[in-house]
């Protein structure tokens, strides 16, 4: 009787023994993995936050371009010189594709004030293409600056 209660605590032991290991491994792979799962999503969202702030730079960097490229064009009219024309449709171009993506990626807010930012840029734009055929450029520039000035009213309005 001794030796089959000695063997039956040995056997309840090593098997309590694996099973409770068995839980606590468990237990611990568990642990790990909600681990890898919150820093993956941590990274996932550092992830966007980095693209978002990519897409920002990119637009900004483009609007500055084609900006710049338009001050150039008018500053060369004025000047009574020829600009290059394929240096404002350049610009033109690079700000059409890089605000058609951020259109997709762009927070409501932000498309929004974009989006007038890309209505000005488009009347600045034929402005600038029409300075050469205007019959009088005083006038033209004066359109121009009061066309510039009502869109930035309203972008700085938002």
């Amino acid at each position: 009787m001794t030796t089959l209660a000695v063997a039956l605590i040995s056997v309840g032991g090593t098997l309590g023994g694996t099973l409770g290991g068995a839980v606590l491994s468990q237990r611990a792979n568990q642990e790990q993995n909600e681990r890898a799962d919150r820093e993956r999503e941590q990274e996932r969202q550092e992830q966007a936050q980095q693209a978002k702030r990519d897409l920002y730079a990119q637009l900004n960097t483009t609007a500055r371009a084609y900006r710049i490229a338009a001050r150039d064009a008018v500053h060369a009219a004025e000047r009574g010189e020829t600009a290059d024309p394929a240096v404002l449709d350049s610009a033109k171009e690079a700000w059409a594709e890089q605000y058609s993506q951020a259109q997709m990626a762009l927070a409501k807010d932000v498309l929004h004030v974009t989006s007038i930012l890309n209505g000005a840029l488009q009347v600045g734009y034929s402005v600038i293409r029409q300075l050469p055929s205007s019959p009088n450029l005083d006038e033209a520039y004066q359109r121009a600056k009061a066309s510039s000035a009502a869109h930035c009213q309203m972008a700085c309005s938002c």
